[in-house]
């Protein structure tokens, strides 16, 4: 009987435990549970534009009763980074006074990258954890360059590299923008081919392109190449044929 009853009291013990867990005791009178209501995770702004260099401030709130040993908040990203570099990083608590209230929050940035890809914030205080995305909007070219690697052409196979660049008003455009590159003589009609033809931008926001006149004549003496993307103004260069 005696053992029984031992092992009852032990069991009790462990079971209050596990219960416990799932509450933060604050003091001798607060006691609440951790839902979704303890957390809370807000920005700026709702968007960012994918330029690599555009930012929001994120703020993460809890309650003001929290003991002061919920001192931090550890963030997470999968995409830009935070003001540390990083797709990580820990926040600390600071107490904002507002007339006769106080707010307990931490406050960061997340700064945008280049791919278009909404990011999914994570906050987590120990093994609660919520999160909130940020919708990620292409950063669109605002000019167009074309450069060519000669200024002259032969017929036959010769090969003559055409760079496009694609410009942004404020940091680099989104990874992998369309831009079309054509070639055309006088008259308008195509003319040649381009090996491996590429129309996305990388991470530079350059496309690089390879053109090659052929053997056929067109009875011109230019080849006029067009870079265009849909809502920048195109750029043209011309080869001298030989």
């Amino acid at each position: 009987m005696k053992y029984s009853f031992l092992f009852y009291l032990i069991i009790s013990l462990y079971s209050c435990k596990e219960l416990s867990s799932f509450y933060y005791q604050e003091s001798e009178y607060t006691d609440f549970l951790l839902d979704e209501n303890f957390l809370s995770i807000s920005f700026s702004s709702d968007s960012l534009i994918a330029d690599g260099v555009s930012s929001i401030d994120i703020y993460i709130e809890i309650p003001k009763e929290s003991k002061d040993d919920i001192a931090s908040v550890f963030l997470s990203t999968n995409n830009g980074s935070f003001i540390n570099g990083k797709d990580t990083i820990s926040v600390i608590f600071g107490k904002i006074v507002e007339g006769n209230s106080v707010r307990k929050v931490a406050k960061t940035k997340l700064v945008s990258s280049i791919k278009l890809e909404d990011a999914n914030i994570i906050a987590k205080i120990g093994y609660y954890s919520k999160n909130k995305f940020v919708l990620f909007k292409r950063s669109c070219p605002s000019t167009i360059t074309l450069e060519l690697s000669s200024l002259d052409i032969v017929y036959g196979f010769q090969m003559v590299t055409a760079t496009t660049i694609l410009h942004s008003e404020k940091g680099k455009v989104t990874n992998n923008t369309n831009a079309e590159l054509i070639a055309v003589d006088s008259a308008g009609n195509p003319i040649g081919y381009f090996q491996n033809y590429h129309n996305e931008s990388d991470s530079n926001g350059l496309i690089i392109n390879h053109f090659v006149l052929g053997t056929d004549s067109c009875f011109c003496n230019r080849v006029y190449l067009i870079a265009s993307t849909f809502n920048a103004s195109s750029d043209t260069s011309f080869l001298i044929i030989h």
